[in-house]
């Protein structure tokens, strides 16, 4: 998966998508789809930004001109894995967040 700097996402107009990925240790992920491909959210240098919660990440792309067509939270846990649970299929974890 690509990087792209937010500068760059400016240039495309209205992304298609937006999902706020839970990493480990409180930790999210941006990845953004825009005309087909999905890239992941940088800085200037093209290291990964990571944010603290859902609003960081919504202050942070306020310098979209136009609010993405759909953002989605992507909730990943362990917790099923350390009581025995089977992991959830992706699509599961997805939910829609309200951005307007």
């Amino acid at each position: 998966m690509h990087k792209l700097a937010l500068e760059k996402i400016l240039q495309f107009g209205r992304p298609d998508e937006l999902v706020i990925r839970s990493l480990s240790c409180g930790l999210y992920r941006v990845e953004v789809s825009l005309e087909g491909q999905i890239y992941i959210l940088a800085d200037h240098a093209g290291v990964s930004v990571t944010f603290r919660s859902t609003h960081a990440v919504r202050e942070y792309c306020e310098k979209l001109e136009y609010a993405p067509q759909r953002v989605y939270l992507h909730q990943n846990t362990t917790y099923g894995e350390m009581i025995g649970i089977e992991a959830m299929k992706p699509e599961d974890a997805l939910l829609r967040l309200n951005w307007a």
